[in-house]
């Protein structure tokens, strides 16, 4: 069984530009886990 870091090296030598969706799909996901932190630090809620 495949884990997601095995899935990106094998996506990355199939097929170079969803190889660059997922890396631009994971710089998101670090931006919105930044800002949920954020936000539970500060109290906020939705």
């Amino acid at each position: 069984m495949m884990n997601w870091n095995d899935y990106k090296n094998y996506v990355s030598t199939v097929d170079p530009e969803s190889a660059k969706d997922l890396k631009e799909a994971e710089e998101i996901a670090e931006i919105i886990t930044v800002l949920v932190k954020q936000s539970k630090d500060s109290g906020l809620s939705q």
